[in-house]
């Protein structure tokens, strides 16, 4: 009986540690897309095509893969230096090349997330700056 006990603890323990060390996998399909681009030489605001991303948090929410998509598995670091305030956001960075952004709310299921270069308006070049701002629903 004791063995028995002892065993459905076990299990129970270990369910509620491997649901605990989920990762969360996010399906996000952007609503507003807007930016600048450099068309002929001259610079534009304009509206660019809604994007869809399947993002991937890891268990703590401090690692982001899937909005940086052109480079297979390249994390962004999150945190959430408002916690106390805003409890339910989630702020990630890439931090190297261009330090792409990608914010996110559990709460209200919203994201803003930008791609901004530095070989665009920054420096006069062709790339293009880019905001989008959208939903996302657990996948």
């Amino acid at each position: 009986m004791k063995n028995n006990l002892f065993f459905i603890i076990l299990i129970m323990g270990l369910s509620f540690f491997t649901t605990a060390k989920a990762e969360t996998v996010l399906y996000c399909q952007s609503e507003l897309a807007t930016g600048f681009l450099n068309k002929n030489g001259t610079w534009k605001e304009a509206n660019f095509k809604k994007e869809r991303f399947t993002v991937k948090f890891n268990n703590d929410f401090t690692k982001l893969t899937g909005f940086i998509d052109w480079v297979e598995n390249r994390e962004m670091e999150c945190s959430n230096p408002y916690y106390a305030t805003h409890k339910h956001e989630t702020y990630c960075v890439h931090l190297k090349g261009a330090h792409e952004i990608f914010l996110y709310n559990s709460q209200t299921k919203r994201f803003i997330a930008s791609r901004i270069t530095s070989t665009g308006w920054l420096i006069d070049e062709k790339d293009t700056d880019v905001i989008f701002a959208g939903t996302c629903r657990k996948f």
